[in-house]
């Protein structure tokens, strides 16, 4: 086993809950998957795990689709600009991400701009 499997290994199961604020847009939609797996890995059985997600504004949403449509390597809910990245997944993409990673829905709104997610592994 690497170093790297065997620190992860360790670590499994190690937390009692998980907290992810203001952070999920600066994940790149391939990854959403991988993010979750680790959290789920992080936290005991039946711990919960608590993530936010950012909304578009009306203004940012048009500036995701222009840049679409004009053939940046962008996918649908990326914005780039000045070398920063953000993306804002569809929340029904963000629910089959979280129902696919195994772990149960058990609360979640909008409010302030953001989605807000709780989990239970």
């Amino acid at each position: 086993m690497t170093d790297r499997a065997l620190w992860i290994a360790e670590r499994a199961s190690e937390f009692d809950g998980a907290i992810c604020i203001d952070a999920m847009e600066n994940v790149f939609p391939e990854d959403w998957p991988r993010v979750l797996a680790n959290l789920k890995h992080a936290v005991r059985p039946g711990s919960p795990v608590y993530l936010t997600v950012e909304l578009t504004e009306d203004d940012l949403a048009e500036v995701c689709a222009s840049a679409l449509a004009a053939g940046e390597p962008v996918v649908s809910g990326e914005y780039l600009r000045d070398g920063g990245y953000h993306f804002y997944p569809e929340l029904s993409q963000v629910r089959r991400w979280a129902d696919a990673s195994g772990m149960i829905r058990t609360a979640d709104s909008t409010g302030d701009g953001c989605y807000h997610l709780l989990i239970r592994t």
